[in-house]
């Protein structure tokens, strides 16, 4: 992939809040479940909708980019 731009805008989506980063040389159904767990048990990210919201604004900003 040229210059790896999908890993670059996952790590500015992961700077914002609004992401978690799984490179697929480190992805496992372990690893997979693990995250998703992480994410559904921290619930201020999810009840206050941090990640859609952080989401939401970073692509926003890419489109505007």
């Amino acid at each position: 992939v040229a210059e790896n731009y999908q890993y670059h805008n996952a790590l500015t989506l992961k700077k914002d809040g609004a992401a978690e980063i799984i490179e697929e040389k480190d992805l496992t159904a372990e690893v997979l479940i693990k995250t998703v767990e992480s994410l559904i048990n921290n619930k201020s990210k999810l009840q206050q909708r941090e990640m859609h919201h952080k989401a939401t604004k970073s692509s926003r900003e890419f489109a505007i980019d």
